[in-house]
């Protein structure tokens, strides 16, 4: 129902005007800017218009076809043309460049042939006159049987021709013209119009999100005469012919007449927009629900207003049938061979990225950068770009001002580049990168161990060469940043496989420095950890390892764990899904709300605005709320261990267990992103992923950019992971202890233990 009334706000939006770059017609607009307008305008008609991608324009080719022209515009009349160029492949009154020529002193008119009243509308006559002059020639033309309306030349295409359209032939009972000569009811076509809950995924994932058409209910016009009347509409190509009349010929109670080519159906809705150089465009954001517009409308062929009356008034054609248009599955064309593409198509690839955000990722409001800026300089970069390489990075560039740490961009050129990496994992722990896990052993690690601290790659100090490489990052936290930097593709340490990296490092507590030569190559997948996933800690307190639990696994665990005085869950990686079965045993709470969210609804373009109504982005919000619990309780304290390698699914757990158990949080900032992820696609099968949805905490606080805040901040020095000094794990165990109640004693003990034990651990070879 809430949808269902904005829908009616903006078919009301119909010509309203949209400030977009608007400048004076002699200011100096930069060639960026010309395109970056167009970029915006594309977008809407691309979102918007029902008929822009129904597989009959190749939308994509317009804009690349037209983009030369676009940026080498100096003039008004040059961009105009550009941006007319740009719109012609549509074949659409209702899409165009607009113009306000002067009316012409043409009057609505009323005459007769024969038996049949003939009502001519002029092209670009007056609005005003035909309002004040209808009356009249409507009760006159009533007294006929046969009506015959005249619309030849009559487009949407001019102000004035579309103003006397809706006055004529309008669907609202308080003024509708027409309806003196209609007996009965007659029910109206159904407008239709482009919506989207989210971005339709472009790749293998989540499917949660959808585009479709949203149809207005069909709304009955009231006739007032007593008489029922037999009606023609006389047309030609250029006629933009009323949704009443083709209503009208479905019930068989008028007749179409073409003195050549085929009319178009006049849109239910649509939008103006602003450009520079004061060029204005006109698009078009709705048509008919229950009739495709490429289909040809049923139509007799006559020579002039004589034929078509002698027509209309000795026969009565069958009522034709129109099929219904298919609705836009919105699926993007990848153009998988496009690695290096050419100027127009790198184009492309930023209007798809740009407007795809500003419209569906639901944390634009967080962004701390000009996403317009943004897209200005990735223009420039394209438009410098020489190789395959410098296309993906100009886009990574781009898209690192997104802020989002699902905002991962991958294709070949990508993975060739940046896919081949060193032997060994790193976290940037207290202002140094050091080294936590290896993949490799004897002489393949050139000596290096967990914990030894890398001072420059390349010659180039660790903490210049991460910031050089964030900028190509989408990241949502400077943790996170910091983390991909050292990790993900691309990090100072990746690369094409065969290429060498110096790397110069050093022991913890040492200033002697080491450089070696490392060659990158594909890493095979970690093998899996052999070491429990669940048992039990000094002081009989439960360890979970929560990144390795499978959800099958989970009623063993409680089993396992169910006498321990608390349970530490490991959420330092990224979990299985465990959550949605473990959070509702931590609680006798029957309804409990986890996360709130905010999935984008997109029903109209942005960029309409006028001095009474602003569109707004609109969200479904709702609770996430915890499933029924299917198995024994487990009430006693719980902690999760969080640091920067927590994400996502992780992040979302741990709202789950903090709402559920009041669990307690250990270690370090989360990353910072949340929302199911779903992906768009640009040339040379580039899949740039986003946060689909928003995902804030239940009371409304913010989680994305910020991430989970621990209650007790520990992180490890570089010494502890020399040593496997797990400090994060054994701040949970006294944290958890302490929940317990246990003294500071036991609490000490119980470290001392774990300490231990780790040690002893870390020694086994």
């Amino acid at each position: 129902m809430k949808r269902a009334a904005l829908f009616m706000v903006v078919l009301l939006l119909l010509l309203q005007t949209a400030s977009v770059s608007a400048q004076p017609q002699n200011q100096l607009v930069l060639p960026a800017q010309q395109l970056l307008a167009a970029i915006k305008l594309w977008g809407d008609v691309r979102l918007f218009d029902p008929q822009a991608s129904d597989g009959s324009v190749d939308w994509d080719a317009a804009f690349m076809n037209a983009e030369p022209a676009i940026l080498g515009a100096t003039s008004k009349e040059s961009y105009s043309a550009a941006i007319a160029a740009l719109l012609a492949p549509l074949h659409d009154p209702a899409t165009y460049v607009s113009s306000s020529p002067p009316p012409t002193t043409e009057s609505l008119t009323l005459s007769s042939i024969g038996s049949v009243a003939a009502i001519t509308l002029p092209h670009n006559v007056s609005s005003d006159q035909v309002q004040a002059q209808a009356p009249k020639v409507f009760t006159a033309a009533a007294k006929s049987h046969y009506v015959l309306f005249d619309l030849r030349g009559v487009t949407e295409a001019n102000g004035n021709d579309v103003a006397s359209l809706g006055y004529l032939f309008s669907t609202n009972d308080d003024d509708a013209a027409i309806a003196a000569l209609l007996k009965g009811d007659v029910s109206q076509p159904r407008g239709r119009s482009r919506t989207y809950d989210g971005f339709p995924n472009q790749a293998a994932g989540y499917i949660g999100y959808s585009a479709s058409d949203q149809d207005s209910d069909a709304v009955p016009l009231h006739g007032k005469s007593q008489e029922a009347h037999r009606l023609g509409f006389l047309v030609d190509g250029v006629t933009s012919l009323p949704p009443l009349a083709i209503a009208l010929t479905l019930t068989g109670d008028a007749t179409i007449f073409t003195t050549g080519g085929q009319p178009s159906a006049l849109s239910t809705g649509g939008a103006v927009m602003d450009l520079p150089y004061q060029v204005r465009v006109t698009f078009r954001t709705g048509d008919l629900a229950d009739f495709a517009t490429q289909q040809r409308f049923a139509t007799i062929n006559v020579h002039d207003p004589q034929d078509a009356a002698a027509q209309l008034a000795s026969q009565t054609p069958p009522a034709p049938h129109y099929e219904r248009p298919l609705p836009d599955q919105f699926v993007e064309n990848p153009y998988p061979s496009a690695l290096f593409p050419n100027e127009g198509m790198r184009m492309l690839a930023i209007a798809r990225i740009y407007n795809i955000i500003r419209y569906f990722s639901p944390y634009t409001a967080l962004m701390h950068d000009d996403w317009d800026a943004a897209a200005l300089q990735a223009i420039g970069d394209e438009r410098a770009a020489s190789n395959a390489r410098a296309y993906v990075l100009g886009l990574m560039r781009f898209y690192a001002h997104l802020h989002d740490s699902h905002g991962f961009v991958v294709n070949k050129t990508i993975r060739a580049e940046f896919g081949a990496r060193l032997p060994f994992s790193a976290r940037y722990l207290h202002g140094q990168a050091v080294v936590t896990d290896l993949y490799a052993s004897g002489d393949a690690l050139h000596g290096l161990r967990a914990g030894d601290i890398i001072e420059t790659v390349d010659g180039v100090p660790v903490r210049t060469a991460m910031n050089r490489i964030e900028r190509y990052i989408s990241a949502s936290t400077p943790q996170s940043a910091d983390y991909a930097a050292l990790n993900r593709m691309p990090s100072i340490f990746a690369g094409p496989k065969g290429s060498s990296v110096t790397l110069q490092f050093r022991q913890p507590g040492s200033q002697t420095t080491t450089t070696v030569t490392f060659v990158r190559d594909f890493l095979p997948a970690r093998p899996p950890s052999k070491s429990p996933k669940f048992f039990i800690l000094p002081g009989n307190v439960g360890y979970v390892a929560f990144d390795r639990l499978e959800v099958s696994e989970v009623d063993a665990m409680f089993a396992a764990l169910k006498n321990t005085r608390a349970i530490v869950f490991d959420n330092r990686g990224y979990p299985l899904g465990a959550a949605w079965p473990i959070a509702p045993r931590l609680t006798t709470a029957t309804s409990v709300r986890l996360a709130l969210f905010n999935t984008p609804q997109i029903i109209a373009p942005l960029d309409v605005d006028s001095d009474s109504v602003a569109i707004w982005p609109t969200y479904l919000q709702f609770y996430q709320m915890m499933d029924r619990a299917a198995g024994p309780r487990y009430l006693k304290p719980t902690v999760m261990l969080l640091d920067e390698r927590t994400i996502s699914q992780a992040e979302h757990s741990a709202l789950f267990f903090r709402e559920a158990g009041q669990t307690r949080f250990v270690g370090a900032p989360t990353q910072g992103a949340n929302g199911d992820v779903t992906t768009m696609v640009a040339p040379g099968a580039v899949y740039l992923n986003f946060s689909g949805e928003g995902v804030r905490h239940v009371d409304g606080s913010q989680l994305q950019r910020v991430g989970i805040l621990p209650d007790v901040r520990v992180s490890p020095a570089a010494s502890d992971i020399a040593t496997g000094n797990d400090v994060v794990l054994q701040s949970g165990l006294n944290e958890a202890l302490r929940l317990t109640g246990a003294s500071p004693s036991l609490r000490k003990a119980a470290v001392r233990q774990e300490i231990a034990r780790e040690h002893a651990a870390a020694a086994r070879p």
